[in-house]
């Protein structure tokens, strides 16, 4: 039998398309696809847009926090007073006081002028861990009339203190006691020997020499090397309620040397001892001999009209 090729569909009547014909086709269904493709890709933002739900926005990051025990902390002494006029000028709206915050921060908005004109210019931020009896206003206004008060570091137009809620050269944070303790290096337990009823700070030990007079002492301050190359003075919110215990009933000095001495530590100014006598403000006053007074002030003798110039931060 003898097969040819152009009689092969000739009993039935059927006819191949023409070239042109299946090509369109082709690019057809090529086009489709594509299309679909393209639609399928779109269509869960379709279906978002009529259901208006919201496209999913930024969250705020906590503080990274180190995993430790809280009872590793030494135990905090009740505060058993009311509050006082001195209290609600630093800002205090209550005595009570979260021992672990959320480790969420905000910045306290707006800010102050710096003069042009004047020395050279400190910007200062100021945040505040959520849930701490704090007024945000008032707190910045408090820390901000302590930096630029005549026996600050500004002392004789040094330089001049600015706040911002922007880009800072120096960050005031306030902290629940467990957050302050933890969120600048590393977190190392240590005994306490404070009775029932005196305060007891809740810090870090850092690598700052303590006095080799004093055994088992808390550290000279509560801020890490972590936190100096940040420009971070961390602050606790029951130091700041409670006040330091050397410093007594004087809360408002307290509160000072809390922050000037802090900020002498990021500005470069080393940790300096007592004998006797008047302290100076980088010395650990914490920590400070009987034979010594407390001191907050850089310049505790200096007026705006002194001439004297001393290094500043």
């Amino acid at each position: 039998m003898k097969w040819r090729g152009r009689d092969l569909f000739a009993g039935g009547g059927i006819h191949l398309p023409g070239i042109k014909v299946t090509a369109l086709t082709i690019v057809a269904a090529f086009i489709a696809g594509i299309l679909i493709g393209w639609f399928t890709a779109l269509l869960p933002n379709i279906i978002s847009a009529l259901s208006g739900s919201p496209e999913p926005g930024p969250t705020v990051s906590p503080e990274p926090a180190p995993s430790i025990d809280p009872t590793l902390l030494p135990q905090l002494a009740p505060i058993f007073r009311d509050l006082d006029a001195d209290d609600i000028r630093a800002g205090l709206t209550s005595l009570e006081y979260p021992y672990e915050g959320d480790r969420t921060f905000t910045v306290v908005p707006g800010g102050t002028n710096a003069n042009p004109a004047g020395p050279p210019v400190r910007w200062v931020s100021i945040e505040i861990e959520g849930g701490l009896s704090l007024d945000p206003e008032i707190v910045a206004d408090f820390v901000m009339d302590q930096l630029s008060d005549p026996r600050g570091w500004g002392a004789n137009d040094r330089l001049q203190y600015a706040r911002t809620d922007g880009v800072a050269d120096y960050r005031v944070v306030f902290a629940s006691p467990l957050t302050a303790a933890t969120m600048c290096g590393d977190f190392v337990p240590r005994r306490s020997d404070a009775s029932p009823t005196a305060t007891v700070e809740v810090e870090p030990v850092v690598s700052v020499p303590e006095p080799a007079s004093v055994e088992s002492s808390p550290s000279p301050s509560p801020t890490a090397p972590t936190c100096d190359q940040r420009g971070m003075i961390i602050i606790s919110a029951y130091d700041w309620a409670a006040g330091l215990q050397r410093f007594g009933f004087e809360r408002t000095d307290s509160r000072t040397y809390q922050l000037l001495h802090e900020m002498g530590r990021l500005a470069g100014n080393p940790i300096e001892e007592c004998a006797s006598g008047r302290a100076s403000v980088m010395v650990d006053q914490r920590t400070l001999d009987e034979a010594c007074t407390t001191n907050p002030w850089p310049f505790p003798d200096a007026v705006e009209s002194d001439p004297e110039s001393t290094d500043s931060p």
